[in-house]
């Protein structure tokens, strides 16, 4: 990594000759290639007169990652593979420099500011362009429905991308292959440790969507813990004035009562059924008199 970084081809050569491993990774899954880059994106000087030979004997051929259930290659002559590496290498500082937008992705215009020195035997000419490059985006997106799409990226804003939670990279231990998650081998729990406050919300999302543990920052536990206890009150009333939107359930509309039975005939001989008896006489006989009234 530091001959990389520094552009010693002889130093990279004789390296790799006594069997130094190209992919191995730092504490933050940068491995040989990602540190060149890095310099590569600063220094023009070093971008022209070193990466060439660098990038030539220490780029990987391919990248295998794992999208949910699909295995996928990325060959080093795909744009893909540029881009992935691309991106892989300024990770951590969308997180841990307050100058960047608040949701931690990638934008095409940072992008291509970091492209532009690059040299054509590097990346081609043609695909050093915003559009190609929001072309190779898109079509990469998780939810995109395109026939070689590899869900790399996810949309997280208009033009603004991140890294696919699902995602898994492989890796080498020993004679062991081992797929590891992206945000797991980027190693955002480390991030967490030096990010700005500015910047939890975003991180928080991140490690959510990855199925991460999120343990608390052991240098600000107290700031974070605040922190934490305000985005739980702000729930709460975010779930609340929803809650109060929701339109009221419409009352039950009262059932019609049932007429009572009437109540029986006392029992006969009793004066209550004399009185029945004489008045139900008396309305026959009211009736009779009104029907002969009409004929």
């Amino acid at each position: 990594m530091a001959a990389a970084a520094v552009g010693n081809v002889a130093l990279v050569e004789a390296l790799l000759e006594r069997g130094a491993d190209p992919e191995a990774c730092d504490q933050y899954g940068q491995n040989a290639l990602h540190w060149a880059l890095a310099e590569a994106f600063k220094r023009p000087g070093f971008t022209q007169h070193r990466l060439p030979a660098i990038y030539a004997r220490i780029a990987p051929a391919s990248i295998d990652v794992l999208a949910g259930e699909r295995l996928v290659r990325i060959d080093r002559q795909l744009s893909e593979y540029f881009l992935l590496q691309t991106l892989w290498v300024p990770f951590r500082s969308r997180f841990t420099h307050a100058t960047h937008h608040l949701n931690g992705g990638f934008e095409t215009a940072a992008i291509l500011d970091a492209w532009r020195h690059l040299p054509t035997s590097v990346l081609p000419a043609q695909r050093n362009r915003r559009s190609h490059l929001s072309n190779v985006l898109s079509r990469n997106e998780v939810s995109r429905d395109y026939a070689y799409n590899r869900a790399l990226f996810q949309r997280i804003g208009h033009g603004w991308y991140q890294f696919n939670p699902a995602l898994a990279v492989r890796s080498h231990q020993g004679d062991d292959i081992v797929w590891t998650p992206v945000y797991q081998r980027l190693n955002l729990a480390l991030i967490h440790e030096t990010t700005f406050e500015s910047q939890w919300p975003a991180l928080l999302e991140l490690l959510a969507a990855a199925d991460l543990p999120m343990p608390p920052p052991l240098m600000r536990a107290r700031e974070y813990a605040a922190f934490v206890a305000e985005r739980q009150k702000l729930e709460l009333r975010r779930a609340r004035r929803q809650t109060a939107r929701m339109p009221a359930e419409p009352r039950p509309v009262a059932a019609t009562v049932p007429p009572l039975d009437p109540p029986p005939d006392p029992p006969w001989g009793m004066p209550a059924a004399k009185a029945l008896a004489e008045q139900r006489l008396a309305e026959r006989i009211a009736a009779c008199g009104r029907d002969e009234g009409s004929g």
